[in-house]
């Protein structure tokens, strides 16, 4: 992290990590990164120059309220373990990357209010099983909601209002049939029929 720039106003020395706003486990690896928070860190766009494959036993990321500005990087996806994920009101841009499909052991996705961030929900994201929470609204979103979100067993919670969505939306009666107490909120530019 210290060679990406990141803590360029703190000490190089790793073993002092785990004293910033990071989590380590007892081998020292790095399992959770939570800046929502803490003032007088500033990412911006060294968000894209994180190698995410140094961090196989993150389990939380949350980089909120952080005007990072950049890419969502496929390599986001090498993030394995990862069990919540809040990049909102981050300014990110660009896609969707299909990779966060990758991510199966993932409970929260909050990509919310990106305004940038735009094409197509990516069908891959039907194999986070274990997903309870997905808030995408507030984003350039377009085109038919993948009917492989229906796939997510475990989704009580699900926001994508404020985006540009069309489409029959199956799952959502599904969900809510299965699912007591599932919250199902769309808004749409375009009409939406639910079937």
């Amino acid at each position: 992290m210290v060679e990406s720039g990141w803590w360029s106003n703190y000490s190089n020395n790793a073993s002092e990590c785990c004293q910033w706003p990071i989590s380590c486990n007892t081998a020292g690896s790095i399992t959770k990164i939570n800046i929502s928070d803490v003032p007088n860190i500033e990412v911006r766009d060294r968000f894209g120059k994180l190698n995410f494959a140094s961090f196989p036993n993150l389990v939380l990321l949350d980089l909120s309220d952080r005007p990072l500005g950049g890419k969502i990087l496929h390599q986001i996806g090498d993030l394995s373990a990862l069990k919540y994920i809040d990049l909102s009101y981050c300014g990110l841009y660009s896609e969707l990357p299909p990779s966060l499909g990758n991510l199966t052991q993932l409970e929260y996705l909050d990509m919310l209010y990106n305004d940038n961030i735009n094409g197509s929900i990516p069908p891959q994201l039907g194999n986070l099983v274990n997903l309870i929470s997905l808030n995408l609204s507030a984003n350039n979103l377009t085109k038919k909601i993948p009917s492989e979100l229906g796939f997510l067993s475990n989704l009580v919670y699900l926001d994508l209002h404020s985006n540009k969505l069309f489409g029959p939306i199956p799952f959502c009666w599904i969900l809510q049939n299965r699912i007591r107490n599932f919250s199902c909120i769309l808004s749409f530019k375009l009409q939406a029929t639910i079937s």
